[in-house]
């Protein structure tokens, strides 16, 4: 028997991980990756690309984002798993 027929492709497809997922920096190309603009980055004010609904996340000591900041509060960007 000859191997003529041979699979060029990975054996299964595959998911974005969570960390490709999730912005990593408050920076406008991260953050258009998952459904977000920034529409004034000295008041750190966002909106959804998908709904138009504009936030401006709480920030933390030390001038940090919690965590979720980038989710849009309506959902539109919020995978059903926790991230």
């Amino acid at each position: 028997m000859s191997n003529d027929l041979k699979w060029s492709g990975p054996a299964r497809p595959s998911a974005p991980t969570k960390s490709a997922r999730r912005p990593k920096r408050f920076s406008t190309f991260e953050l258009k990756r998952v459904g977000v603009a920034v529409l004034d980055e000295s008041n750190v004010q966002l909106q959804c690309i998908a709904c138009h609904q504009v936030w401006s996340p709480n920030i933390l000591s030390g001038g940090k984002l919690h965590r979720g900041y980038w989710k849009c509060p309506n959902g539109c960007n919020s995978p059903k798993g926790k991230f």
